[in-house]
């Protein structure tokens, strides 16, 4: 456990402040959901991700919607990419989403990307050929949980991949 040198006092109502830096570094935001856990005479937060509960439900999702449309396909919560099937896959998986991912995702809107200087890779690091992407929010109970992710570096998102898609959208929907 890495030790800050920061410290601070529970307030009378149990309250505790966790820093800025701290926030900026884990991506915590205002009205993120955290787990609590105590382990010996140590406190634990833990981001909670709804979707991440689901590791093998995500993991054959991504290889459903793989199977089914031949894109690259990626579930993610609203920090990494969960689960990845297809060509990327390997340098995808378990990795946390770039910024400009996760700004697209909080926009709560369906995108279809297919100019060539608006995709968006969905990771930190070179953007590789992709000729189309869709990025599809996940919303839970109105709480945005999540995202699914489709890459093609040779198809354009059509009709039938944008229902299959829908469709795993509101079907992980429920499960988280």
């Amino acid at each position: 456990m890495k030790e800050t040198g920061i410290v601070r006092r529970i307030d009378e109502l149990g309250r505790v402040v966790i820093p800025k830096e701290i926030r900026k570094t884990l991506r915590l935001n205002q009205g993120d959901p955290l787990e609590i856990y105590t382990e010996k005479e140590q406190l634990l937060l833990k981001k909670y991700s709804p979707i991440g509960a689901l590791d093998n439900f995500a993991d054959a999702l991504a290889q459903s919607l793989y199977e089914a449309t031949a894109f690259t396909s990626l579930v993610c919560d609203l920090d990494m990419v969960l689960a990845s099937k297809g060509v990327w896959s390997r340098e995808l998986e378990g990795k946390a989403l770039s910024q400009k991912a996760v700004d697209k995702i909080r926009q709560r809107r369906v995108e279809v990307i297919t100019d060539v200087k608006d995709h968006i890779w969905p990771v930190d690091g070179e953007l590789k050929d992709i000729k189309s992407q869709l990025i599809m929010p996940v919303s839970s109970n109105g709480d945005l949980v999540g995202a699914i992710i489709l890459l093609s570096k040779n198809s354009e998102v059509d009709a039938k991949t944008l229902t299959i898609a829908s469709f795993a959208c509101d079907f992980l929907s429920k499960q988280a």
